[in-house]
């Protein structure tokens, strides 16, 4: 089963209203799995860009889901993601970067809470991350950091920079070269459900 959720943006909302949209629309789906088709103990998360840090979120910090009375997710991809916003903020200018600290916070420490950098552990969801060589430097440099961070605390993951693909191509349609990487990934998540209780 797979399901598409959506969630506020400014400035209809804030990214704690993101998150909270993305927790409250998994957690339905754990509840409400059995009659739609899906198994309720094994939730994959897969997020793109902006969605990808709050995919990893929802894996990594499992507050997010609790609050709403989820539990955690089984697996996490994450496709063309930034990860540590405060990273990112120095290449951006005008409008972007306006909109930027609208979302993430105007000064360092309101930001520093959307580093999901910081909440990578050993013992989190297997992982699933993937980046373009056509993509910006500064997402280049955020898929290198999130990598890094995964090999240094011994997380379960795999990650690949998909030659010539933009970030855009990262969005999972089509017969593209993400899918050709995320389909073997989400099968092999598929059969480790299958042993699950």
């Amino acid at each position: 089963m797979t399901a598409v959720a959506g969630y506020r943006q400014p400035p209809d909302g804030t990214q704690t209203d993101a998150i909270g949209d993305v927790a409250l629309a998994v957690t339905w789906l754990q509840r409400h799995a059995v009659k739609v088709g899906g198994a309720p103990s094994c939730t994959v998360v897969i997020g793109h860009s902006a969605g990808a840090l709050l995919a990893a979120h929802l894996a990594y910090d499992p507050q997010h889901l609790r609050g709403h009375g989820g539990k955690p997710v089984h697996a996490v991809a994450l496709l063309g993601g930034l990860y540590d916003p405060e990273a990112l903020l120095p290449h951006l200018d005008g409008d972007d970067a306006e909109g930027f600290q609208a979302l993430y916070g105007r000064n360092k420490v309101a930001r520093a809470r959307w580093d999901v950098l910081r909440r990578v552990q050993g013992g989190i969801a297997p992982t699933l991350v993937l980046a373009g060589t056509k993509e910006e430097p500064s997402l280049q440099a955020q898929f290198r950091a999130m990598v890094g961070v995964l090999q240094a605390t011994g997380a379960p993951h795999e990650s690949a920079l998909l030659t010539g693909e933009d970030h855009m191509d990262l969005v999972p349609v089509d017969a593209k070269p993400v899918l050709d990487r995320l389909k073997p990934w989400l099968a092999a998540v598929a059969a480790r459900c299958k042993s699950l209780p």
